[in-house]
């Protein structure tokens, strides 16, 4: 597995996978201040905003109406709970975050080109976020510059090394409140990062056009100035040529030194760290210019005392002269290898000044300076040895054996200078000649240990080359003196090679608590080429982490069956502590996946690096950035692609949202009918709706309940209607989702079977569970005529109710349809030119198109029905109460009457024959269902009716008594309805409720017995009920 993809720094009980660290992180750095300064601001890192399709589309949103949360289950509103500290972070990072979108989404490869073509396409791609990157920390400096300079000045301590701030420091050094230093060093790492990534695909992806071996090398050797490499002239881009491993090297040697004047520990220019040192000391600008001056008057003033008559040097045997503090025995000559002759110490002063020195030219070194630099450098400040012995070779006509026998002898002077040499001095002296061992001595975090690693095995591997071609005139045994005092340069590529570096830099305390750093662990990834296993590592640990995650949102799009990939649960790695790593690690896996990364058909692996993409496909939909989301979902495999998107697209509750949706969905290569299916199975899948519990067998739904008269009028038969059970009008979370998957069908054309197939299933499902109030919102936000109109122009070219029989075909070649997809924002028509169609093909389309909307058809009226025996009841309820209390009677009455003729003219449908009776299904349970549906509300809904009929009977006219006997006469030739009574065993009490009613109709007659019964014309008269003695 990839090397540095295990956090070391801290416990992982400590640490938080990405959502949660994100808002908490969120939650610290979102602006609360009022009078918050302008230049403080994010506002004022915003770059002008371009027209891209995502940029668009993101104005757009914003100017939407905010979505019904209330609609939204609960996991969906508490995924909206924790959107409210990100959309800081949406306001902050955003405009980088479209930006990085926009460049990806114009950038699209196709399969079948050429290698050449898209390692070009990859090369301009990381371009561009390179130049994102530039313009982001050049207006985050000009905000966090000063701020920055002044932690460089801080972090030179007082003995001259430098060391890393602690809180209370940086925190004194915080001067803003919109943005932070934090920011801009990360994106300083960003850019780093993209810099190193695109000065390796040119050594490690080369094409048949660009310049050949020998021209890359010249260039390389001319791009990277120091001499240490390219004194050897031609040799040099020989060795370079033939070696790819080695421009390898050389390119992240070149990266490693670029990149040093900003290192978090020894950064700064170089003035500003020597000024830091001078100020330290009562020399201030002669610091370095008066060589060993403390030993040196030490040393006079004890000739003063002593009195020698010759000189301290010709003594045979040395004084013993201690230092002014009395530890050390200091030496007794000032030449510059005078300690490490006679073992001896300098004044304390002095050795913590030639630390100093030494620190500089190690930070010269590892910013690339020449060494004609350093030389002059040393020269300015009279140490005119060390400026020999540092610069010897500088010269450009330096001869190939000369460098090696003075980088030999800088190896041995790094080597042999023990505890009498400055340990900066053997660091220096370790670069120069290669000396890996000597060099990580002296440094200070991961950047230092690459580049001695690198610096090591580049020069390793050179003189080895130089030994091999150019051995002529150097004897033989000096050849292997030199080959002898050469650190181990296999002859392998710099991945290689590196992986090990890294594997043993990980273990070194100096490099430890930077290899744990994000973008660290991603550069680490890049050059040892491993960015595939980190994908698969980092993966796995989100799988292991996902239920941790308290916004299930984010959770539920991390695919948990590759957490098993590991024995053991890894630690969360810090490369989540930033959002905008895992934004560059979702890039990379897109720029490696089209650079020809494969998984060998291994789907675990696959999933596991997918993860990381749906990561950040999650921390996306928690910010608010749905537009962006298909773009990168469209990188994933074909059934996370529709997984993923189908799990976003949940939270979309608005039609012109949702619309939107699916016109990115499709400019992204997406198949939006797998989506929207996908959704519909989840969503029925997390609802439960259809599974049979055997304990709670829904068998009956109650509308009725007894009733007994307080008087002895006999308004109700026995049984009165229920009130609509406003207690329990709430929905489950499962039933909310259904009903939101199902308004995504009704947006796409072509689309009738399977939309009214799906809508059928959902109503058949919610009403044989007896979750009637889920079926009346499913009606209501999705009526039958509303979704026949929207899909029957691109299917039958004009606007119908397709059950209408009295519908006709179009009589035109030209009709206007409504497209509800061919723009983002509003429904628009269109025309569109279609084929005049014949009458019998028309009903024969007609037909078809019936048989798939008739389940969802009926079971609507079939809810209409229970929808409007409920009004009626509300209706009885006023009516009685205004009679009693002589309130706005005839309006109460007439807005009864009206409920009546609406519930009259709805119940005719249920009493035909064949009703929820066309219905066959190969699956038994859904057979089960519709059974289960016919007996639990037909039987029950014609009880209701004739109830409602009786009492009408009472309160309106009792002409409505009549219409009962109309409804035995329709029950008794219907054969199925009275199997259906016959089979739930109600069949007795239907016939006592015609009993009652006709007794009901006997009494009423005998009250009016001894009033003139005068009939309109037409009218239907009670008069045969009224017994006559």
């Amino acid at each position: 597995m990839a090397p540095l993809t295990r956090a070391t720094a801290s416990p992982a009980a400590s640490r938080l996978p990405v959502a949660a660290r994100s808002i908490q992180q969120l939650q610290r750095k979102t602006p609360t201040s009022q009078n918050q300064r302008p230049e403080e601001s994010w506002e004022m890192l915003q770059g002008p905003r371009t027209n891209g399709v995502y940029a668009q589309t993101q104005e757009d949103n914003n100017g939407q109406d905010a979505m019904d949360i209330d609609d939204l289950p609960v996991s969906m509103q508490r995924a909206n709970d924790a959107l409210s500290p990100l959309r800081a972070l949406a306001e902050r990072v955003g405009r980088e975050v479209e930006l990085f979108a926009e460049k990806l989404d114009t950038w699209k490869p196709r399969n079948d080109e050429d290698a050449d073509v898209k390692v070009k396409a990859v090369g301009r791609l990381v371009s561009e976020y390179i130049s994102i990157a530039e313009a982001t920390v050049t207006r985050l400096t000009a905000v966090h510059g000063d701020e920055q300079q002044s932690v460089f000045k801080h972090i030179w301590n007082d003995s001259g090394k430098p060391s890393k701030l602690d809180g209370d420091q940086e925190e004194d050094l915080n001067l803003g409140s919109g943005t932070t230093l934090d920011d801009l060093e990360e994106w300083q790492a960003e850019l780093h990062t993209w810099q190193l990534l695109h000065q390796l695909l040119e050594c490690r992806h080369p094409t048949q056009d660009v310049p050949s071996a020998e021209e890359h090398a010249r260039t390389l050797a001319t791009s990277n100035s120091n001499d240490r490499f390219s004194g050897d002239g031609d040799v040099w881009v020989e060795f370079l040529s033939k070696n790819r491993s080695a421009r390898d090297k050389l390119t992240i040697l070149t990266w490693l030194e670029s990149i040093a004047p900003l290192d978090e520990i020894s950064g700064g220019d170089l003035e500003t760290i020597e000024e830091q040192l001078e100020s330290k000391t009562a020399k201030g600008k002669s610091l370095f210019a008066s060589g060993w001056s403390d030993t040196k008057e030490r040393l006079k003033s004890e000739k003063r005392l002593r009195l020698w008559d010759t000189p301290i040097d010709s003594i045979h045997v040395l004084p013993e002269i201690k230092n002014t503090e009395g530890s050390d025995v200091i030496i007794t000559q000032l030449d510059i290898d005078a300690k490490t002759r006679q073992q001896r110490e300098v004044e304390p002063a002095d050795r913590e000044l030639e630390e100093m020195f030494f620190e500089i030219c190690w930070t010269m070194l590892r910013r690339g300076k020449s060494m004609t630099e350093l030389r002059e450098w040393c020269t300015d400040r009279n140490e005119f040895a060390r400026a020999f012995s540092m610069g010897a070779c500088a010269s450009s006509d330096t001869h190939p054996h000369v460098r090696l026998c003075w980088r030999r002898a800088c190896r041995q002077l790094a080597r042999m200078g023990g505890k009498y040499a400055a340990s900066a001095e053997r660091g220096v002296y370790a670069i120069l000649g290669g000396d890996r061992t000597v060099a990580e001595k002296v440094c200070h975090n991961w950047d230092d240990f690459l580049y001695a690693n690198m610096n090591s095995l580049l020069l390793g591997q050179y003189e080895t080359y130089v030994l091999q071609h150019y051995a002529s005139g150097i004897p033989q045994t000096k050849q292997q003196a030199i080959l002898d005092s050469i650190s181990n340069s296999a002859e392998q590529d710099a991945a290689t090679t590196c992986r090990a570096v890294m594997s043993s830099m990980a273990k070194h305390q100096a490099s430890k608590l930077t290899t744990s750093q994000p973008f660290k662990i991603i550069q680490s990834n890049i050059i040892t080429d491993q960015i595939k296993d980190l994908l698969i590592d980092q993966g796995i640990v989100l799988a292991q982490h996902a239920p941790q995650l308290d916004v299930a949102s984010f959770a539920e799009l991390i695919d948990r069956k590759v957490a098993d990939l590991e024995d053991e649960e890894v630690e969360i790695d810090a490369i989540y502590d930033s959002t905008n790593s895992l934004r560059v690690l979702t890039h990379l896996f897109i720029i490696y996946q089209d650079l020809g990364m494969s998984f060998d058909d291994d789907q675990e692996l696959l999933t596991a690096a997918e993860n990381v993409v749906c990561a950040y496909i999650g921390w996306l939909r928690l910010s608010g950035k749905i537009a962006l989301i298909p773009l990168y979902a469209s990188r994933l495999s074909e059934e996370r692609k529709n997984t993923a998107m189908a799990k976003v697209i949940s939270n979309i509750v608005n039609d012109k949202e949702r619309a939107e949706a699916i016109h990115l969905m499709e400019n992204s290569n997406i198949d939006v009918l797998q989506v929207l299916v996908k959704q519909y199975e989840s969503a029925l899948t997390y609802s439960r709706i259809g599974e049979d519990n055997d304990d709670k067998v829904f068998t009956s739904y109650e509308l009725l309940r007894p009733y007994k008269p307080e008087s002895e009028s006999n308004m109700w038969p026995g049984k009165r209607i229920l009130t609509y059970p406003y207690a329990d009008t709430s929905l489950k979370d499962g039933e909310r989702l259904l009903i939101h998957s199902m308004a995504w069908f009704v947006l796409l054309e072509n689309n009738w079977d399977l939309a009214f197939n799906a809508l059928g299933h959902v109503a058949r499902c919610f009403l044989a569970a007896g979750r009637v109030q889920a079926a009346l919102d499913l009606y209501e936000q999705l009526p039958f005529l509303s979704i026949s109109q929207t899909l029957s122009p691109s299917v039958l070219g004009k606007q119908v109710n397709i059950m209408d029989e009295d519908a006709a075909a179009p009589d035109t070649a030209t009709d206007t349809v409504h497209n509800l997809r061919k723009s983002s924002r509003r429904r628009m028509s269109i025309k569109a030119e279609r084929t005049p169609q014949t009458e019998p093909d028309w009903k024969i389309k007609q037909n078809a198109l019936r048989r798939s909307a008739r389940l969802y058809y009926e079971l609507g009226q079939l809810v209409d029905v229970l929808e409007l025996l409920w009004k009626w009841r509300d209706s009885e309820d006023d009516y009685v109460s205004a009679r009693q209390y002589n309130a706005k009677v005839s309006e109460s009455k007439a807005e009864a009457q009206e409920t009546l003729n609406d519930l009259n003219a709805a119940i005719v449908s249920l009493l035909q024959p064949g009703f929820l009776m066309h219905y066959q299904s190969s699956e038994t349970t859904e057979d089960d269902q519709m059974k289960r549906i016919r007996h639990a509300y037909l039987p029950e809904i014609v009880l209701a009716y004739v109830a409602s009929l009786h009492a009408a009977g009472h309160l309106l006219t009792r002409e409505n008594l009549l219409k009962c006997l109309d409804v035995a006469t329709e029950i008794a030739a219907n054969e199925d309805l009275v199997q259906c009574f016959k089979e739930t065993g109600r069949m007795k009490e239907l016939v006592q409720s015609f009993a009652l009613t006709s007794k009901a109709m006997l009494e009423l007659g005998q009250s009016n017995a001894s009033r003139k019964n005068k009939n309109r014309s037409g009218a239907r008269s009670l008069g045969i009920w009224e017994v006559h003695v």
